[in-house]
């Protein structure tokens, strides 16, 4: 069975498209891909069919992690490994589908071959960034808490800036409106700061909200870049301070962390280093 358009809405309910309309009683198998232990025996989800749609319910099955390759089974014939032309990626929708409460993530993809899969995965809940803008020796960032409850209200949370292996940190206001927040910040305390001691600098970005005791870690992961630390490149400002100037930008870490990287006179490292927290 060819699949035209596959997609997980934000109530874990899997829509697709099909190319020829699906008979009575047909439903979805779901069989995990890899691992030796992997039971070779399909999980039935429950489906509901009507001319060229079918939904299929991924809630009331207790799917565990991993990637599940997606069957179609139809009464007294076997089942058969459906396919897609479908990318099976649309940045709004993972927006959408970030922005809800959860501790899970279940995503439609696409097979390099063209099979179509669902993946299952523990998320942990983050500040999404949407927009990095660099201008008059300030970066302004706005984003959205992911995988999390918004606040009730809109509310005046802190963009906590910290230097990675260092004790020096600094607090920004920040403002949070629902889900959605807003923050600056300003490059000059950061370059008065910088350890000439040390190659490279880097400053980790940390939403802070009042009344919750963790804080969440600034990150791009909506996107369907791999790879952004090598990437996505940001603009550089150059800042003097009384210690020498000090040349400042935003980058993706490793793990698609939004970080600032500071240097010193001289050549720019290529990316930042350390360990993230």
């Amino acid at each position: 069975m060819r699949v035209q358009m596959s997609r997980v809405r934000v109530d874990d309910i899997l829509e697709l498209d099909l190319a020829e309309p699906a008979r009575t009683g047909a439903q979805v198998v779901l069989r995990p891909v890899g691992g030796r232990t992997a039971p070779l025996r399909g999980r039935r989800m429950r489906t509901w069919v009507g001319g060229r749609r079918a939904y299929v319910d991924l809630r009331w099955e207790p799917l565990t992690e991993g990637t599940w390759a997606v069957r179609w089974s139809e009464p007294g014939r076997s089942s058969r490994q459906m396919w897609t032309d479908d990318p099976c990626y649309d940045l709004a929708a993972r927006r959408e589908y970030a922005a809800r409460p959860s501790r899970r993530e279940v995503a439609a993809l696409r097979a390099p071959d063209g099979r179509l899969l669902v993946r299952v995965r523990r998320v942990r809940p983050y500040a999404e960034v949407r927009e990095v803008e660099v201008r008059d020796a300030t970066v302004r960032i706005t984003g959205f808490l992911a995988h999390t409850a918004p606040p009730d209200t809109s509310t005046a949370a802190e963009l906590l800036v910290r230097q990675r292996d260092r004790a020096t940190a600094f607090a920004f206001p920040a403002g949070l409106a629902q889900e959605v927040f807003r923050c600056a910040v300003p490059l000059p305390p950061l370059a008065r700061a910088h350890a000439h001691d040390r190659p490279h600098n880097e400053w980790d970005l940390w939403l802070r909200v009042p009344g919750r005791e963790r804080g969440y870690r600034l990150r791009a992961l909506c996107d369907d870049i791999v790879g952004k630390k090598g990437r996505v490149a940001f603009p550089t400002t150059a800042v003097r301070t009384d210690s020498g100037a000090v040349d400042l930008r935003p980058y993706f870490t490793a793990a698609d962390g939004l970080s600032l990287l500071g240097t010193g006179a001289g050549p720019r490292p290529p990316s930042g280093g350390g360990a993230e927290d």
